[in-house]
């Protein structure tokens, strides 16, 4: 931790089941989030001590249902909660999404739309500092999925890089630069 502390890179952490003086000695170390948290009692408490949550439904661990209840049920704000999957199988993400997934399913599970959209894209893009991405307005670069209703996720078109997306282009590799944030 030291040797990156006080630089501009997040320090992530895996703290499993983690909680009380123990949970607050990790967060006082330097960890600024955890995307290991199973029930929402437990990341409740991360967020209580500062931490930033990733709420996680990979191939594997599926815990963004439990998650995502016990934060609904606990009235508490989802602004410091993220999507990732953390172990997602290709062939998995491919056949039904990936983030957007998760954020369809929080959608289903009582979260608003806006909120599980940008748990899905800008909290994550500020989390990580990516100044100018994660939302459309000016100043910021975004690539944009349109779609027919906001309680799904599924796209109805496509925007990359200002160009308009369809059939075997969506699939096309792009060289994404890297930001310097995420160096």
């Amino acid at each position: 931790l030291n040797m990156f502390g006080g630089r501009e890179y997040r320090i992530d952490g895996h703290y499993p089941g983690g909680s009380g003086n123990a949970l607050q000695a990790y967060r006082l170390a330097g960890i600024e989030d955890c995307h290991e948290s199973t029930t929402g009692k437990e990341a409740l408490e991360k967020l209580r001590s500062g931490l930033a949550v990733f709420i996680r439904e990979g191939s594997g661990a599926k815990n963004l249902e439990a998650v995502v209840k016990g934060l609904l049920a606990a009235r508490v704000s989802l602004d410091n909660c993220m999507f990732c999957t953390d172990d997602k199988h290709t062939a998995e993400i491919r056949r039904e999404g990936h983030i957007s997934t998760c954020v369809h399913k929080a959608i289903r599970l009582g979260v608003p739309p806006v909120q599980a959209y940008r748990m899905g894209s800008w909290q994550t893009a500020r989390f990580y500092g990516l100044r100018g991405h994660g939302a459309v307005a000016a100043g910021f670069k975004a690539d944009i999925i349109i779609m027919n209703r906001l309680d799904d996720a599924e796209p109805s078109a496509v925007i990359k890089n200002g160009m308009l997306i369809t059939g075997d282009d969506y699939a096309a590799e792009y060289d994404i630069p890297v930001p310097p944030a995420l160096r």
